[in-house]
């Protein structure tokens, strides 16, 4: 059997979070991902950040262990609309990347293993920064 590798991890991830974007009520924002080009045309949108924390010298049972963040950001411009609105945003995807959920791509099976946590809203210039943690691990099955 094909073990899964950072590469795998990676693709199961942003695939998993552009597919649970795509069933929020903000699914027309354009979507950042790492490596590819943009240039929005307006100044809401979304970005996805794998966060692989270089545990994979961790074994399970002898089987490579992957775990790590995702991060998903919501950007939004400061339009005096407050954050209630845009975390609300944030609480539509959340809903769909719930502890238990498997992400998959090939031999990477990721599990979420912990409740996504939204995070305070960051003022960044002319927008505001809206972030959605979510935990993960992945085991090489035998």
């Amino acid at each position: 059997m094909t073990k899964p590798t950072e590469v795998e991890v990676t693709k199961a991830l942003i695939k998993g979070a552009m597919a649970a974007i795509a069933l929020t009520s903000q699914a027309a924002l354009p979507i950042s991902v790492p490596g590819r080009t943009f240039a929005p045309d307006i100044q809401k949108f979304w970005e996805i950040v794998p966060l692989l924390n270089g545990a994979s010298a961790t074994y399970w049972d002898a089987n490579e262990t992957f775990q790590g963040s995702l991060r998903v950001i919501l950007h939004w411009p400061n339009d005096d609309s407050g954050v209630y609105t845009q975390m609300s945003y944030l609480a539509e995807l959340k809903a769909h990347l719930l502890k238990g959920t498997y992400l998959i791509n090939g031999p990477a099976k990721v599990l979420i293993s912990d409740h996504p946590n939204i995070g305070s809203p960051i003022l960044n210039g002319q927008e505001t920064l809206f972030p959605l943690t979510i935990r993960y691990q992945c085991y090489a099955s035998p």
